[in-house]
């Protein structure tokens, strides 16, 4: 087994090169064998100065493709041992599946994709290989994510009953801006785009993985932005196969540079509480993040940990734990899942269902079943 990764991506977007390829340059278990980047100068709406093709391949020292196909076809083929896909949602699926099919590890940004059918599909194709597959949802590698995770797996809370979460961020400027059509208008056979789809997949993600439960139906209301329609109020009610109801609130205009999350789990035996403020690091440094995880118990055996985390979104380093752990799993490493096709693929549905209910104004099945 090889002792350097030698990982290819799949996306040279402003996210990628922000975040991703200085990350794994900084790796010392990782090489950049290769860029895919169909864009000979890639643009975003959110950063202006972006490196072209000559400019990737020089800073890099990797070759750049314009298709995942002409690296598939090239002799780099044979080092890759895995893929990080960061191009646009619509692009998932397709790029998903031909990784999968040509052996290769997969770790993709979050969303999983934005159409309900790919997502089954992809879900399928990743539980059928013994490759790994990630969906970076970076709050769920987090130690105090998997320390909830481990007390609902070891019965400390009982039976999950409910869940209540609320997500709210200052990120107004994003899905009130008609240029950030990626943001805020859907595509293909995508059902709406806003706060949805760019912010509550985090949220999604997290429970499905924390409680364990899986969703059957979702009801919900929404109001968009007055100006691109996008959906920046939701309130949402998720029926669980166990009978176990989930309630959902997110606001995508608040002040300040915070992220707010309080994230509720109750149980037969116990609650589980994981609240706090997450400092963004896309809008600057992270910081110490104010909040703790809380466990309440009937029987008076309470727990805390004075520490709060969500997502990692500092650019500094080898990147978040989630990426660090992929990259251990692509060397034949013990390495951790925080996000895998199951999970992935609930948030997926929960989100699309969300969205057809607030067009309905019916509870809509996830189809999960």
């Amino acid at each position: 087994m090889s002792q350097i990764a030698n990982i290819a991506l799949l996306g040279a977007g402003w996210w990628a090169q922000g975040w991703h390829l200085p990350h794994l340059k900084a790796n010392p278990k990782a090489v950049i064998a290769a860029i895919v980047e169909p864009a000979k100068q890639p643009r975003s709406t959110l950063v202006s100065d972006m490196d072209s093709f000559e400019q990737l391949s020089a800073r890099y020292n990797a070759p750049v493709f314009e298709s995942f196909d002409a690296l598939l076809a090239s002799p780099l083929r044979e080092r890759l041992d895995g893929v990080l896909i960061a191009a646009p949602h619509a692009a998932h699926f397709e790029l998903g599946v031909k990784a999968i099919n040509a052996g290769l590890h997969v770790f993709m940004e979050k969303p999983m994709t934005t159409d309900l059918v790919q997502a089954q599909k992809l879900a399928a194709a990743a539980c059928a290989t013994d490759k790994i597959f990630m969906v970076n949802n970076t709050a769920n590698w987090r130690p105090c994510t998997r320390a909830a995770r481990e007390m609902v797996e070891n019965g400390d809370i009982g039976e999950v009953r409910h869940v209540c979460a609320f997500f709210a961020a200052n990120l107004g400027w994003l899905f009130n801006d008609p240029a950030n059509a990626g943001w805020v208008q859907p595509t293909q056979n995508m059902k709406g785009n806003g706060f949805g789809w760019g912010q509550f997949s985090h949220t999604m993600a997290w429970i499905f993985m924390v409680s364990g439960l899986t969703p059957t139906s979702v009801f919900a209301f929404a109001k968009g932005s007055e100006i691109t329609g996008a959906d920046m109020y939701d309130a949402v009610t998720i029926l669980c196969t166990n009978g176990a109801t989930v309630s959902v609130s997110g606001v995508a205009a608040i002040p300040g540079t915070s992220k707010h999350i309080d994230n509720r789990i109750i149980g037969s035996e116990g609650m589980i509480s994981y609240c706090g403020r997450a400092i963004d690091g896309a809008l600057g440094k992270s910081e110490e993040c104010p909040g703790q995880l809380e466990l309440t118990r009937f029987d008076g055996k309470d727990r805390v940990i004075k520490k709060f985390e969500f997502e990692n979104l500092d650019q500094e380093g080898t990147g978040p734990e989630s990426l660090n752990e992929f990259i251990n799993g692509c060397l034949g490493e013990p390495f951790y899942q925080g996000v895998g096709a199951e999970v992935g693929l609930a948030a997926v549905a929960t989100i699309d269902a969300m969205y057809r209910s607030i067009e309905s104004g019916k509870a809509e099945p996830t189809y999960l079943q």
